[in-house]
């Protein structure tokens, strides 16, 4: 039978375990999806593995269920920090989704000169990367920083490999020079919002020893799809796609 209903649960994951679901949670379950008792599902909680569990009791506002087998060991995953200015006409959660969807474990929304968006919730956005990280068979969910803005980000250097930088005024750098310049894991991905960073901002990281600058080319990205080419495109070079 396929399993497709998958689940982050904040609870510890053993075999035999009986689990009462929040409300939500329930809700989805009963209501939505119109589950029954002895429906399977798959559940995570992002250090126990992936586990098979069958609903046991169900109604409205109440799912019970009940862990049957691990169907997969917790995996360690490459660090990949992405840091990104929050855009007028994108939210943050089209962000935050398709990061954890391409695998990133830390992100910061970061302000610049330009930013527009000078607030987050963060409550939505975790919740926007527990769906995502449901939907792609990740085994964990990245975790959301605080808002905060880029001279205290570069300061405090929240990562222990490189700030990869994109900038459209970069050099252009292949593939191997870059992959030869980054360290590898730890690494951080810097997007910047509408118009790019400032003269000044740019000198600034650009100074950092730590900052690798890279482009994409001739063509002007917007914001939101610079972030999803360089996740991917990092992926890449790293081979972290499996």
């Amino acid at each position: 039978m396929s399993l497709r209903t998958r689940l982050f649960i904040e609870h510890l994951l053993t075999e035999g375990e009986n689990i009462n679901l929040n409300e939500e949670q329930s809700h989805y379950l009963s209501n939505v999806l119109r589950c029954k008792t002895h429906k399977l599902l798959r559940v995570f909680n992002g250090k126990d593995g992936e586990w098979e569990a069958t609903i046991t009791g169900i109604s409205k506002k109440h799912v019970i269920i009940n862990l049957v087998k691990q169907l997969a060991s917790q995996t360690n995953q490459a660090p990949l920090h992405f840091a990104f200015c929050p855009v007028k006409n994108v939210t943050p959660s089209f962000i935050v989704q398709k990061a954890t969807e391409l695998g990133v474990t830390e992100i910061w929304p970061i302000t610049s000169r330009r930013t527009v968006i000078n607030k987050i919730n963060l409550e939505k956005l975790n919740k926007n990367a527990i769906e995502a990280a449901e939907q792609s068979e990740r085994l964990c969910i990245p975790k959301i920083h605080p808002m905060q803005n880029l001279a205290d980000f570069v300061k405090c250097k929240p990562f222990d490999g490189n700030l990869i930088f994109c900038y459209e005024k970069a050099d252009p750098l292949g593939v191997q020079p870059l992959k030869s310049k980054l360290k590898q894991t730890g690494n951080c991905i810097l997007i910047g919002s509408e118009g790019g960073f400032s003269s000044e901002e740019a000198d600034l990281i650009k100074s950092l020893d730590y900052a690798v600058t890279v482009n994409f080319g001739r063509r002007i990205m917007r914001a939101e799809t610079a972030g999803i080419a360089a996740i991917s495109c990092y992926n890449t070079i790293m081979d972290n796609w499996k």
